[in-house]
This record gives C-alpha cells, sequence and structure tokens, in this order.
C-alpha cells in the first residue's frame, strides 16, 4: 500500500486546526451604552447599601442590644422572685433593727418615763434613791444628751444588779460617773447591809432633729 493510506503504520491523516479569533468592534455608542449600565448598576448597588442594607442592619443590632437587655432583666427578674422569701426575710430583719435603734434612740426625751424606769430598776435592786437631780439637754451633733445625777445608799451585791438593769433599760441610758464611799453605818443610823454611799450620773440619750 502506499504511504499514508489507511491500516498502514504512519498513515493517519494529520489535520490542523486554525485558531478562532473574537475581533468584536463596539461603536461609540455601544461603549457610552455599557459605562452607563456600569455607572447605574454601581449606584444602585451603592443606594442599597446606604439607604436600605446599613439602616436595616442598623435597627437589626439595636434591636438586638433591646432584646439583650431584656434577656438579661428577664433572668434578673426570675432570679429575684426565686430569692423572694430571702429579701422577705432580710427586710423583716433590717426593719427590726430600725425598731430597735428607734426605741433605743427615739427622737424626744421623755424625762418622767424615764426615772420611773430608773426607779423600777432600782427598786428590783434593793435600792432606795435619795435624789434626783436632772441636769440639762447637751445637743452632740446626731444626737443629744440628759443627765441625772442620783444618790442613794447600797451595796456591792444590789449596786451591781442595779448598774446591770439600766443597761437593760429600752431607751439608750447609761451610767457614769460612778463614786463610791464607804457609809458610817452606826453614826448614819443605816442597815448594816447599806455600807455603801453611791454618787453617779446617768446619762439618756435621744437622736437629734
Amino acid at each position: 500500500m502506499p504511504p499514508g493510506q489507511p491500516g498502514m503504520p504512519g498513515g493517519a491523516a494529520k489535520t490542523a486546526t486554525a485558531p478562532i479569533g473574537l475581533n468584536i468592534k463596539l461603536t461609540k455608542e455601544q461603549q457610552n451604552n455599557i459605562a452607563a449600565a456600569v455607572l447605574i448598576s454601581g449606584l444602585a448597588i451603592f443606594s442599597y447599601v446606604k439607604y436600605w442594607a446599613m439602616p436595616v442592619m442598623k435597627n437589626y443590632k439595636a434591636k438586638t442590644v433591646v432584646l439583650e437587655q431584656k434577656k438579661k432583666d428577664l433572668r434578673d427578674a426570675r432570679e429575684m422572685v426565686s430569692r423572694y422569701s430571702e429579701f422577705i426575710a432580710r427586710a423583716s430583719e433590717i426593719n427590726r433593727r430600725v425598731d430597735f435603734i428607734n426605741k433605743r434612740l427615739p427622737g424626744e426625751i421623755n424625762i418622767a418615763d424615764t426615772i420611773r424606769e430608773i426607779t423600777k430598776s432600782a427598786t428590783e435592786s434593793n435600792i432606795d434613791i435619795v435624789s434626783f437631780q436632772p441636769g440639762k439637754e447637751v445637743n452632740k451633733g446626731d444626737y443629744k444628751e440628759f443627765s441625772v445625777n442620783v444618790n442613794f445608799a447600797s451595796n456591792y451585791s444590789d449596786l451591781g444588779y442595779f448598774l446591770t438593769r439600766i443597761g437593760y433599760i429600752e431607751r439608750l441610758t447609761i451610767p457614769s460617773a460612778v463614786v463610791i464611799q464607804k457609809n458610817d453605818v452606826a453614826g448614819a443610823g443605816i442597815a448594816q447591809e447599806k455600807n455603801l454611799a453611791v454618787s453617779m450620773t446617768i446619762k439618756i440619750y435621744s437622736l437629734s432633729e
């Protein structure tokens, strides 16, 4: 067979493929139209982002912050509800302490009532107070102080009971300037168990207005 025929070695035909080139020429008007389309598309995207997408995102973020705050408020409210009994107990304790302070340091001094309480404490301690000498009220700023000087005969045991009972008077009442002297029992005609002559200043306190 002649060379180049089918079925013979080296006989395959060689086919050459020519490259395809695109050579599109646009008119001036077409170029202007494409540029205008690109510009309009850019403006549309810019307007979409600035006037719709950004406000929506801003509004979304604001609502997200509000939602998170509401969730926090809800958690706090649930915690408060769960601790309601604890809050009630604390409020009760605070009210009790405030009431105690108001009783210990009231806004007014009722001397008659206080003298009755002092006299009662003395009687319960087997002491007869000989004299009461009320002093002047002194303003100490946040509180006021009123003094009462008392004199009586006693012994160490009864005196100790009396000082203790003064501390239990509801209004804040404090014994001070305690002076103790031995009684001349024979000369004074005082019972043997009342061998002490006692004088002291009892200070009574109240809150300033």
